[in-house]
């Protein structure tokens, strides 16, 4: 018997925006990847579950969850479905999907040669969200400069693009150096402070807490 805990359903939450598969593993750590391959989350949780296994529809599974004011999950000794009650008594069976026709990854990342460091808030970051639905432009553009670092929400590619500038605070190796993140890209769990980490090699880290960090592949 296992019951989820609410760090564990907001990741799932937050993981179910990125790609709707998932496959659980016996560790304690979940990892998803977006269908495209350019967006990869990992998170610690507390739940042990006692095999791997497969959901497919990740949005469907934490409806299905929220049926419950708060479920016990109990697994099936054949690894075929998961059965969902609460304390009168109502209950779901929820069948698995084999993992091998799901989008997932295995992939542990390092860093490579990290140039630039900065961190962005909570209401930076929706500053960002917010110049980009209204500006209709879907990148991030941070500039390295020897006076500093510059973020841009812009339409890479029109030199006519309205533009939404500021100053973030972190150090850099590299002068004048240009990355370019997709904003649609920036999926992640709502928390009080950002860490970004950029390699020469055009990859991001971001670290929102202990427990969770995410992988980005930026634009060229």
């Amino acid at each position: 018997m296992v019951k989820l805990s609410k760090h564990t359903v907001d990741v799932l939450k937050n993981f179910a925006s990125i790609n709707s598969n998932i496959a659980f593993s016996t560790g304690k750590e979940l990892k998803t990847v977006s269908v495209s391959k350019n967006l990869m989350g990992k998170a610690h949780i507390v739940e042990k579950f006692p095999y791997e296994f497969g959901i497919y529809d990740l949005n469907e599974f934490m409806g299905v969850m929220g049926m419950f004011e708060d479920p016990d999950l109990q697994f099936d000794d054949n690894k075929k479905f998961v059965v969902l009650t609460d304390a009168n008594g109502a209950s779901v069976k929820y069948f698995f999907s084999d993992i091998e026709h799901l989008v997932t990854s295995d992939a542990n990342i390092t860093l490579p040669d990290v140039s630039c460091k900065f961190n962005l808030s909570l209401d930076q970051l929706n500053a960002i969200r917010r110049a980009s639905a209204t500006l209709k432009a879907d990148s991030l553009i941070v500039k390295t400069t020897p006076t500093g670092i510059k973020a841009t929400v812009t339409e890479d590619g029109n030199p006519t693009s309205n533009e939404f500038s500021f100053d973030v605070n972190g150090t850099s190796n590299n002068d004048n150096s240009v990355f370019k993140f997709s904003i649609s890209n920036f999926k992640f769990v709502n928390t009080d402070n950002y860490e970004f980490e950029i390699s020469s090699k055009h990859i991001a880290s971001v670290k929102s807490s202990d427990d969770m960090q995410y992988w980005l592949a930026l634009e060229k």
